[in-house]
């Protein structure tokens, strides 16, 4: 919640950002998505949502409250995981299963506070196989990516850092042409002004 610190410039506009956080939020910095693309480049680095809250009691005039308590602070920021089947209730093999996805990529992080992000799926399709996030394969033509979202919003497709195409839909879907890192960005227009939502992790193509 760096960018939310930022908005911190004066009394009125302290009093707004701590009662509205979310409307301050602006996501991942450029200069940071740039770096996580150049990255990629060269390994897999797997991105995840980060949220620094301690959820700090402060006191006004005497009266003690909680600055940011957790349950709704969680709200801001999440990663969503992919594992490969549901949990079980073993809780040992349940956290080796989220382990593995997560070290494999196999996750997204979002911005949920004004829209929750169930139903959002990243794929590749190749002849009769199907690849998700954190996958790699080789290129062999034929292959299509797809994006879907629960609502319409601005969808951008990044390869290697640059934009390749956008729409504003709930759905989007183009041929791949060359090998490269694609991910997923998805912005929601809200209020009046642009908001992140969806970031994906990457499914390589060599």
């Amino acid at each position: 919640m760096t960018d939310w610190q930022s908005s911190l410039r004066g009394y009125f506009s302290g009093l707004l950002s701590f009662l509205f956080p979310a409307h301050f939020l602006k996501g991942p910095r450029r200069i940071t998505l740039a770096r996580w693309d150049a990255l990629n480049q060269s390994r897999k680095t797997v991105g995840i949502g980060e949220l620094d809250n301690h959820a700090t009691i402060k006191k006004i005039m005497g009266i003690p409250f909680v600055a940011f308590p957790f349950d709704r602070a969680f709200r801001f920021i999440r990663t969503h995981v992919l594992t490969e089947d549901k949990f079980s209730g073993d809780s040992g093999r349940d956290m080796n299963m989220l382990y593995q996805a997560l070290l494999y990529g196999r996750c997204y992080f979002a911005l949920e506070y004004f829209r929750r992000t169930r139903g959002f799926q990243f794929w590749i399709q190749q002849g009769e196989k199907e690849f998700q996030m954190g996958d790699c394969f080789r290129f062999s033509g034929d292959a299509h990516l797809s994006v879907s979202c629960p609502e319409k919003a601005h969808i951008r497709i990044i390869r290697n850092g640059r934009e390749s195409t956008q729409a504003v839909s709930n759905r989007l879907s183009m041929p791949v042409k060359e090998a490269g890192v694609y991910r997923v960005e998805v912005y929601l227009k809200l209020a009046g002004k642009v908001r992140p939502w969806i970031f994906s992790n990457p499914i390589f193509v060599t």
